[in-house]
């Protein structure tokens, strides 16, 4: 009885300490995707939400979910033909722009390089997730896993910069690779 009271005394005792290793963080920035020699990706934006835990001064867990959105400008060779089935000269390029929407949700592990008391720490973030392509000319729907790795820079634990590589695994079409460059807090 003594052990199940010290333990329930424990728990209750420790649950504020447990508790403020939690954070969470809100971050936006700026987008770039991997192109094709014919097509050519805009900037676009990147907004992005997260809820972590950190495990002392060094490691610690981080679930993202993201919305990426730019836009694939490609062009288009339009040949005509003449009669006899043969092309004429006088072709002409269509230049096209369809709209890009990523969203993902991501389970990152973080390493602090640094953990000593400075201003700004360096940390390195990789992990694993599901990308969906809620708006895409040719895969619209499709949801495929990735990877992900990175660098951030940490000011005094609440403000941080970062730029995460995403490789989208078995993507059918372009992109295959998203980096976002991100700035946000944490609180």
């Amino acid at each position: 009885m003594k052990t199940l009271l010290s333990c329930v005394i424990l728990l209750v005792g420790v649950q504020p300490a447990i508790a403020a290793q939690t954070f969470y963080g809100i971050a936006g920035g700026l987008n770039y995707a991997g192109s094709l020699p014919d097509e050519h990706y805009t900037r676009g934006f990147v907004i992005q939400g997260s809820v972590g835990r950190q495990f002392g001064d060094r490691f610690g867990v981080r679930l993202d979910a993201f919305v990426n959105h730019f836009a694939v400008q490609a062009t288009e060779l339009k040949l005509y033909q003449c009669p006899m089935g043969v092309l004429c000269p006088g072709s002409q390029q269509n230049t096209f722009t369809n709209p890009v929407g990523v969203t993902a949700l991501r389970a990152n592990a973080l390493l602090t390089v640094d953990p000593r008391g400075y201003a700004v720490r360096v940390y390195l973030i990789g992990g694993v997730g599901g990308y969906y392509f809620y708006q895409h000319p040719t895969i619209e729907g499709a949801v495929r896993p990735g990877v992900s790795g990175g660098v951030g820079f940490n000011v005094r634990s609440r403000v941080f910069v970062e730029a995460l590589y995403n490789k989208i695994l078995s993507a059918p079409s372009q992109p295959t690779w998203l980096l976002p460059l991100t700035f946000g807090v944490r609180f």
